[in-house]
């Protein structure tokens, strides 16, 4: 797990130290105050100097990678004010030491591949015909880990009169974990990824105890199964109707449980990160078990949560949990805008409920 967090040059800040972080932790702050981007930081943090994972950010935030994009306007979005002179720096403090990643563009090396040749077939153009000529730089460092840099650069394919860009990162990148998995409202979390994952926690026998913590959100919810559906395998629910039904028809509570449990069990020993945490659960959901059950996942799958929020009653709730369950294994971070620059304030459950009882606005 971090204890600490430092971002320098990422998105909007200029340079954030979030300290201290416990087992679970609830982000706070005004709408574009930076909240879903500390989230994305983490992400690049945890996964070691992956260059693609950029291009991911990209595509969360609506913004596709289209034949003829120059790097630069691909890339610059990643830095403060999209000035790439200086790096980004993402550190984390953990028990064993300090995990570091810079990345920075640098000139992209011309790459050895062939123009297409006359016959037609596909083949695919020098990188320098590119515009920009940028590349993407990673280099991570971590104790016991000597410093792993990776290079992400666009080349041209074309077949025909078709034009492809396609992403190439060298040496390539191999996962091995922890990893962090980022949960977003805007994502879908069935299809065969869901699947996967869910044959994964069937197989370990976890079943109950992912309708465990699905019925603190709906407790209809009896048992759970993979079906075939016109050929593609989705995920139902018995909640106690004649037949099974896909888990989309039960509710957005649902859906948002079911991806939570079997993103944390992806997750297992890295970052379980939740934007907009409470989107689809009601609020008698959240102050009634919910919270205790992410606790319980965080646990049980040995993840570091952070999740963001803009509710009052989902703040509550997780308050009210942890001061109860285990106080320690909580904190709240509240992101503002000071002077220009964004700084946290840290809240402990106990410094949070006090702060509530005096009718301080902590969102």
């Amino acid at each position: 797990m971090y204890t600490a967090v430092e971002v320098t040059n990422f998105r909007g800040f200029e340079h954030l130290r979030v300290e201290p972080l416990a087992r679970v932790n609830l982000i706070l702050g005004d709408n574009g105050v930076g909240k879903t981007s500390l989230l994305e930081a983490l992400f690049l943090l945890a996964a070691r100097a992956n260059p693609e994972l950029a291009l991911r950010l990209n595509a969360w935030r609506d913004f596709s990678v289209a034949a003829g994009a120059e790097a630069a306007d691909v890339f610059l979005p990643l830095f403060r004010d999209f000035d790439a002179d200086g790096p980004i720096v993402l550190e984390g403090q953990q028990e064993d030491g300090r995990a570091q990643l810079l990345i920075e563009l640098a000139a992209a090396d011309r790459m050895d591949i062939p123009l297409p040749g006359s016959d037609g077939n596909g083949g695919a153009r020098p990188l320098t015909s590119l515009p920009g000529h940028l590349a993407l730089r990673m280099r991570y460092e971590a104790p016991g880990r000597q410093g792993e840099v990776r290079t992400g650069r666009f080349e041209e394919r074309v077949s025909g009169p078709a034009v492809e860009l396609s992403f190439r990162i060298e040496p390539a990148y191999v996962s091995d974990g922890p990893l962090s998995v980022f949960v977003s409202p805007n994502l879908p979390s069935g299809g065969q990824q869901g699947g996967k994952r869910f044959t994964q926690v069937r197989q370990e026998g976890k079943t109950a105890d992912m309708i465990a913590f699905m019925q603190s959100v709906d407790s209809r919810i009896r048992d759970l199964e993979l079906l075939s559906v016109a050929g593609e395998t989705v995920l139902h629910a018995d909640i106690g109707l004649r037949r099974m039904v896909p888990l989309g028809f039960v509710g957005d509570g649902a859906l948002r449980a079911a991806s939570l449990y079997l993103s944390a069990s992806t997750a297992r020993g890295g970052l379980l990160l939740v934007d907009e945490v409470g989107t689809g659960i009601h609020y008698t959901a959240l102050r009634e078990g919910f919270w205790q059950g992410v606790h319980r996942v965080a646990e049980e799958f040995s993840v570091q949560v952070f999740a963001t929020t803009h509710s009052w009653e989902c703040l509550v709730a997780a308050q009210e949990a942890f001061e109860a369950r285990r106080p320690e294994d909580f904190m709240v971070h509240r992101l503002e805008r000071v002077d220009g620059e964004i700084r946290c304030k840290s809240f402990d459950a106990e410094a949070l409920g006090g702060a509530m009882e005096l009718g301080f606005e902590v969102r």
